[in-house]
Protein backbone atom coordinates (compact mmCIF):
# COMPACT_ATOMS: atom_id res chain seq x y z
CA UNK A 1 0.00 0.00 0.00
CA UNK A 2 3.00 2.43 0.92
CA UNK A 3 4.87 2.23 -2.44
CA UNK A 4 1.20 2.69 -4.21
CA UNK A 5 0.16 5.19 -2.54
CA UNK A 6 3.83 7.05 -2.71
CA UNK A 7 3.58 6.25 -6.92
CA UNK A 8 -0.07 7.66 -7.13
CA UNK A 9 1.65 10.77 -5.00
CA UNK A 10 4.26 11.30 -7.20
CA UNK A 11 2.13 12.39 -10.33
CA UNK A 12 0.80 15.53 -10.89
CA UNK A 13 -3.17 15.76 -11.53
CA UNK A 14 -3.26 16.10 -16.05
CA UNK A 15 -6.56 17.14 -17.10
CA UNK A 16 -8.53 14.78 -19.85
CA UNK A 17 -8.72 15.55 -23.41
CA UNK A 18 -12.20 14.92 -25.06
CA UNK A 19 -13.74 14.03 -22.32
CA UNK A 20 -12.18 10.75 -21.71
CA UNK A 21 -11.17 9.44 -19.05
CA UNK A 22 -7.46 8.30 -18.23
CA UNK A 23 -7.62 4.65 -17.39
CA UNK A 24 -4.31 5.77 -14.79
CA UNK A 25 -6.29 8.42 -13.02
CA UNK A 26 -6.87 7.70 -9.11
CA UNK A 27 -9.59 8.35 -7.03
CA UNK A 28 -8.28 11.87 -5.72
CA UNK A 29 -7.34 12.87 -9.76
CA UNK A 30 -3.90 12.09 -9.88
CA UNK A 31 -2.17 9.84 -12.21
CA UNK A 32 0.02 7.23 -11.33
CA UNK A 33 2.32 5.07 -13.36
CA UNK A 34 2.19 1.42 -13.92
CA UNK A 35 5.49 0.79 -14.98
CA UNK A 36 7.03 2.38 -11.88
CA UNK A 37 4.76 1.42 -9.42
CA UNK A 38 5.41 -2.80 -10.84
CA UNK A 39 9.54 -1.59 -10.68
CA UNK A 40 9.22 -0.72 -7.29
CA UNK A 41 7.18 -3.66 -6.33
CA UNK A 42 9.86 -6.01 -8.37
CA UNK A 43 12.61 -4.25 -6.65
CA UNK A 44 10.81 -5.00 -3.08
CA UNK A 45 8.84 -8.21 -3.73
CA UNK A 46 10.68 -9.69 -6.41
CA UNK A 47 7.48 -9.81 -7.95
CA UNK A 48 6.66 -8.25 -11.47
CA UNK A 49 2.79 -7.24 -10.94
CA UNK A 50 0.75 -5.24 -13.64
CA UNK A 51 -1.10 -2.76 -12.43
CA UNK A 52 -2.02 -1.47 -15.55
CA UNK A 53 -5.82 -2.04 -15.58
CA UNK A 54 -5.88 -1.81 -11.32
CA UNK A 55 -4.27 1.40 -10.65
CA UNK A 56 -6.76 3.51 -11.68
CA UNK A 57 -8.59 2.28 -7.87
CA UNK A 58 -6.93 2.29 -5.23
CA UNK A 59 -8.19 -0.56 -3.58
CA UNK A 60 -7.81 -3.11 -6.48
CA UNK A 61 -4.29 -2.23 -7.17
CA UNK A 62 -3.26 -2.93 -3.14
CA UNK A 63 -5.44 -6.00 -3.25
CA UNK A 64 -4.04 -7.62 -6.31
CA UNK A 65 -0.28 -6.22 -5.35
CA UNK A 66 -0.45 -8.50 -2.12
CA UNK A 67 -2.25 -11.14 -3.08
CA UNK A 68 0.62 -11.18 -5.80
CA UNK A 69 3.70 -10.39 -3.79
CA UNK A 70 2.54 -12.64 -0.70
CA UNK A 71 2.56 -15.47 -3.20
CA UNK A 72 5.95 -14.90 -4.39
CA UNK A 73 7.38 -14.48 -1.07
CA UNK A 74 6.14 -17.74 -0.40
CA UNK A 75 7.99 -19.51 -3.48
CA UNK A 76 11.32 -17.47 -2.76
CA UNK A 77 11.47 -19.22 0.20
CA UNK A 78 10.84 -22.39 -0.89
CA UNK A 79 13.24 -22.15 -3.23
CA UNK A 80 15.79 -21.45 -0.69
CA UNK A 81 14.45 -24.43 1.44
CA UNK A 82 14.96 -26.48 -1.26
CA UNK A 83 18.35 -25.41 -2.11
CA UNK A 84 19.21 -26.13 1.59
CA UNK A 85 17.81 -29.52 0.75
CA UNK A 86 19.73 -30.37 -2.44
CA UNK A 87 23.36 -28.85 -0.56
CA UNK A 88 22.25 -31.91 1.86
CA UNK A 89 21.70 -34.19 0.06
CA UNK A 90 24.22 -33.97 -2.19
CA UNK A 91 26.82 -33.49 1.22
CA UNK A 92 25.12 -36.85 2.06
CA UNK A 93 25.56 -38.86 -1.24
CA UNK A 94 29.24 -38.13 -1.30
CA UNK A 95 30.32 -38.66 2.15
CA UNK A 96 27.69 -41.19 3.47
CA UNK A 97 27.14 -43.28 -0.25
CA UNK A 98 23.96 -45.92 0.30
CA UNK A 99 26.75 -48.47 -1.77
CA UNK A 100 28.91 -48.40 1.41
CA UNK A 101 28.63 -49.77 5.16
CA UNK A 102 27.58 -47.49 7.67
CA UNK A 103 30.50 -47.91 9.61
CA UNK A 104 32.96 -46.86 6.59
CA UNK A 105 31.26 -43.29 6.06
CA UNK A 106 33.31 -40.28 6.47
CA UNK A 107 31.35 -38.34 8.97
CA UNK A 108 34.27 -35.55 10.15
CA UNK A 109 34.23 -34.80 5.96
CA UNK A 110 30.28 -34.43 6.08
CA UNK A 111 30.31 -32.06 8.69
CA UNK A 112 33.10 -30.10 7.18
CA UNK A 113 31.03 -29.90 3.77
CA UNK A 114 27.97 -28.81 5.38
CA UNK A 115 30.19 -26.51 7.61
CA UNK A 116 31.53 -25.07 4.04
CA UNK A 117 28.28 -24.83 3.02
CA UNK A 118 25.95 -23.49 5.12
CA UNK A 119 28.37 -21.49 7.31
CA UNK A 120 27.12 -23.96 10.27
CA UNK A 121 28.73 -26.45 12.85
CA UNK A 122 26.07 -29.10 12.45
CA UNK A 123 26.08 -31.62 15.29
CA UNK A 124 26.13 -35.64 13.89
CA UNK A 125 25.15 -38.49 16.10
CA UNK A 126 27.43 -41.44 14.57
CA UNK A 127 25.55 -44.96 14.21
CA UNK A 128 22.47 -43.85 12.69
CA UNK A 129 21.13 -44.52 9.26
CA UNK A 130 21.13 -41.75 6.55
CA UNK A 131 17.50 -40.91 6.83
CA UNK A 132 18.19 -40.15 10.10
CA UNK A 133 20.94 -38.46 9.44
CA UNK A 134 19.30 -36.22 6.96
CA UNK A 135 17.00 -35.14 9.38
CA UNK A 136 18.98 -34.66 12.05
CA UNK A 137 20.74 -32.07 9.83
CA UNK A 138 17.68 -30.46 7.90
CA UNK A 139 16.45 -29.78 11.76
CA UNK A 140 20.15 -27.60 12.62
CA UNK A 141 19.52 -26.18 8.84
CA UNK A 142 16.22 -24.86 8.89
CA UNK A 143 16.71 -23.37 12.48
CA UNK A 144 19.37 -21.74 10.91
CA UNK A 145 17.76 -20.44 7.89
CA UNK A 146 15.08 -18.89 10.68
CA UNK A 147 17.73 -17.16 12.24
CA UNK A 148 19.35 -15.36 9.08
CA UNK A 149 15.67 -14.26 8.18
CA UNK A 150 15.32 -12.98 11.76
CA UNK A 151 18.79 -11.32 11.41
CA UNK A 152 18.71 -9.71 7.97
CA UNK A 153 14.78 -9.51 8.09
CA UNK A 154 12.53 -11.10 5.50
CA UNK A 155 13.18 -8.89 2.96
CA UNK A 156 16.05 -8.08 2.89
CA UNK A 157 17.11 -11.67 3.12
CA UNK A 158 15.08 -12.70 0.12
CA UNK A 159 16.08 -9.28 -1.78
CA UNK A 160 19.92 -11.07 -1.24
CA UNK A 161 18.83 -14.47 -2.05
CA UNK A 162 17.24 -12.76 -5.66
CA UNK A 163 20.49 -10.59 -6.11
CA UNK A 164 23.34 -13.84 -5.23
CA UNK A 165 21.37 -16.25 -7.38
CA UNK A 166 20.86 -13.93 -10.72
CA UNK A 167 24.61 -12.94 -9.94
CA UNK A 168 25.92 -16.38 -10.20
CA UNK A 169 23.13 -17.51 -12.80
CA UNK A 170 24.93 -14.91 -15.21
CA UNK A 171 28.84 -15.66 -14.13
CA UNK A 172 28.27 -19.05 -14.39
CA UNK A 173 26.37 -19.68 -17.35
CA UNK A 174 29.33 -17.17 -19.26
CA UNK A 175 32.11 -19.92 -18.25
CA UNK A 176 29.61 -22.89 -18.86
CA UNK A 177 29.69 -21.42 -22.41
CA UNK A 178 33.17 -21.06 -22.67
CA UNK A 179 34.06 -24.24 -21.39
CA UNK A 180 31.41 -25.40 -24.11
CA UNK A 181 33.59 -23.92 -27.03
CA UNK A 182 36.67 -25.17 -25.51
CA UNK A 183 35.11 -28.89 -25.35
CA UNK A 184 33.60 -28.62 -28.98
CA UNK A 185 37.09 -27.43 -30.82
CA UNK A 186 39.15 -30.88 -29.40
CA UNK A 187 35.97 -33.22 -29.14
CA UNK A 188 36.94 -34.49 -32.68
CA UNK A 189 40.17 -36.11 -31.05
CA UNK A 190 38.14 -38.68 -29.18
CA UNK A 191 37.50 -40.60 -32.74
CA UNK A 192 40.88 -41.87 -32.84
CA UNK A 193 39.57 -43.50 -29.52
CA UNK A 194 37.17 -45.51 -31.60
CA UNK A 195 34.60 -42.83 -29.99
CA UNK A 196 31.59 -41.22 -31.20
CA UNK A 197 32.38 -37.50 -30.70
CA UNK A 198 28.81 -36.24 -31.02
CA UNK A 199 27.80 -38.74 -28.12
CA UNK A 200 31.35 -37.87 -26.29
CA UNK A 201 29.76 -34.42 -26.67
CA UNK A 202 26.35 -34.89 -25.51
CA UNK A 203 27.25 -36.68 -22.42
CA UNK A 204 30.57 -34.29 -21.26
CA UNK A 205 28.19 -31.33 -22.03
CA UNK A 206 25.85 -32.38 -19.79
CA UNK A 207 28.02 -33.52 -17.13
CA UNK A 208 29.30 -30.00 -17.11
CA UNK A 209 26.30 -28.17 -17.15
CA UNK A 210 25.61 -30.67 -13.46
CA UNK A 211 28.88 -29.46 -12.16
CA UNK A 212 27.73 -25.56 -12.82
CA UNK A 213 24.45 -26.16 -11.29
CA UNK A 214 25.82 -27.71 -8.30
CA UNK A 215 28.64 -25.02 -8.24
CA UNK A 216 26.14 -22.13 -8.51
CA UNK A 217 24.21 -23.81 -5.58
CA UNK A 218 27.21 -23.94 -2.99
CA UNK A 219 28.25 -20.14 -4.66
CA UNK A 220 24.22 -18.99 -3.39
CA UNK A 221 24.40 -20.57 -0.27
CA UNK A 222 28.04 -19.75 1.10
CA UNK A 223 26.88 -15.96 0.05
CA UNK A 224 23.78 -16.21 1.57
CA UNK A 225 24.64 -17.44 4.87
CA UNK A 226 28.14 -15.50 5.00
CA UNK A 227 26.97 -11.85 4.51
CA UNK A 228 26.65 -9.43 6.50
CA UNK A 229 24.66 -5.89 6.08
CA UNK A 230 26.22 -2.63 7.33
CA UNK A 231 23.89 0.48 7.36
CA UNK A 232 26.33 3.97 6.53
CA UNK A 233 25.96 6.55 9.07
CA UNK A 234 24.46 8.57 6.22
CA UNK A 235 21.71 6.28 6.11
CA UNK A 236 20.10 8.24 8.68
CA UNK A 237 20.01 11.49 6.86
CA UNK A 238 18.79 10.32 3.52
CA UNK A 239 15.15 9.53 2.64
CA UNK A 240 14.40 5.52 3.43
CA UNK A 241 13.59 3.75 0.51
CA UNK A 242 10.14 2.24 -0.21
CA UNK A 243 9.68 -0.57 3.20
CA UNK A 244 6.68 -2.47 4.46
CA UNK A 245 6.25 -2.77 8.57
CA UNK A 246 9.55 -0.52 8.29
CA UNK A 247 11.96 -2.73 6.78
CA UNK A 248 14.83 -1.67 4.47
CA UNK A 249 14.93 -3.41 1.08
CA UNK A 250 18.93 -3.19 0.26
CA UNK A 251 18.83 -1.57 -3.34
CA UNK A 252 21.82 -2.88 -6.05
CA UNK A 253 22.97 -0.77 -8.41
CA UNK A 254 22.84 -2.37 -12.01
CA UNK A 255 25.85 -2.44 -14.23
CA UNK A 256 26.15 0.55 -16.79
CA UNK A 257 26.38 -0.99 -19.73
CA UNK A 258 27.06 1.44 -23.22
CA UNK A 259 26.54 0.71 -26.51
CA UNK A 260 29.54 2.10 -29.28
CA UNK A 261 28.88 2.42 -32.66
CA UNK A 262 31.70 1.08 -34.90
CA UNK A 263 32.07 3.20 -38.18
CA UNK A 264 33.27 1.32 -41.62
CA UNK A 265 36.72 2.46 -41.32
CA UNK A 266 36.96 0.16 -37.61
CA UNK A 267 37.37 2.98 -35.26
CA UNK A 268 34.41 3.87 -32.40
CA UNK A 269 32.82 6.87 -32.42
CA UNK A 270 33.98 9.44 -30.42
CA UNK A 271 32.29 12.20 -28.21
CA UNK A 272 32.51 14.88 -25.41
CA UNK A 273 30.60 12.52 -23.15
CA UNK A 274 27.34 14.33 -23.36
CA UNK A 275 23.81 12.55 -24.28
CA UNK A 276 23.79 12.11 -27.96
CA UNK A 277 27.70 13.22 -28.54
CA UNK A 278 28.59 9.61 -30.97
CA UNK A 279 25.63 10.87 -33.05
CA UNK A 280 26.62 14.35 -33.47
CA UNK A 281 30.12 13.08 -35.14
CA UNK A 282 29.86 12.42 -38.71
CA UNK A 283 30.68 8.69 -39.82
CA UNK A 284 34.25 9.11 -42.31
CA UNK A 285 33.88 8.24 -45.25
CA UNK A 286 35.26 4.51 -46.08
CA UNK A 287 38.37 5.16 -48.03
CA UNK A 288 37.37 3.62 -51.82
CA UNK A 289 40.14 0.55 -52.87
CA UNK A 290 42.30 0.79 -55.09
CA UNK A 291 42.70 -1.50 -58.39
CA UNK A 292 45.83 -3.82 -58.37
CA UNK A 293 47.51 -4.26 -61.77
CA UNK A 294 50.31 -6.92 -61.92
CA UNK A 295 53.09 -5.95 -64.21
CA UNK A 296 53.72 -9.62 -64.79
CA UNK A 297 51.73 -12.89 -65.72
CA UNK A 298 50.76 -14.91 -62.16
CA UNK A 299 52.01 -18.25 -61.52
CA UNK A 300 51.11 -21.05 -59.64
CA UNK A 301 51.95 -21.70 -56.65
CA UNK A 302 53.02 -25.76 -57.68
CA UNK A 303 54.26 -24.19 -61.42
CA UNK A 304 57.69 -24.34 -62.57
CA UNK A 305 59.84 -21.33 -60.93
CA UNK A 306 60.35 -18.37 -64.01
CA UNK A 307 63.98 -18.62 -63.22
CA UNK A 308 64.79 -21.39 -64.58
CA UNK A 309 65.79 -23.75 -61.39
CA UNK A 310 63.52 -26.58 -61.99
CA UNK A 311 61.95 -26.37 -58.34
CA UNK A 312 58.64 -25.31 -57.65
CA UNK A 313 57.03 -21.94 -57.48
CA UNK A 314 56.29 -21.98 -53.71
CA UNK A 315 59.80 -23.40 -52.62
CA UNK A 316 61.73 -21.10 -54.76
CA UNK A 317 61.09 -17.23 -55.25
CA UNK A 318 57.35 -17.92 -54.16
CA UNK A 319 58.59 -18.51 -50.60
CA UNK A 320 59.58 -14.87 -50.55
CA UNK A 321 57.17 -13.06 -53.10
CA UNK A 322 54.79 -10.83 -51.17
CA UNK A 323 51.08 -11.34 -51.86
Amino acid sequence: AQIIEAVLAAADPVPTEDGVADPYRSNDGKLGDPEKATHELYRVFGAVIDLKRELSEKDKAVDKAAREAAASLIQQRERILDLADELIHTALAEHCPPTVAADEWNMDALGEALRESFNLKVKIDKGHERDAIAEQVWEQVEKWIEARQTELRPLAFLALARHFYLDEIDNGWIDHLKTMDALREGIGLRGYGQRDPKLEYKKEGYDLFAQMMVRLSQNVAGKLFRVQLELPQQAAVQAPAPSTNGEAVPEFKHKERRMVAQHPGGAAASGNGEPGAEAAMPAAAPEKQKTVVRDKPKVGRNEPCPCGSGKKYKKCHGATAVA
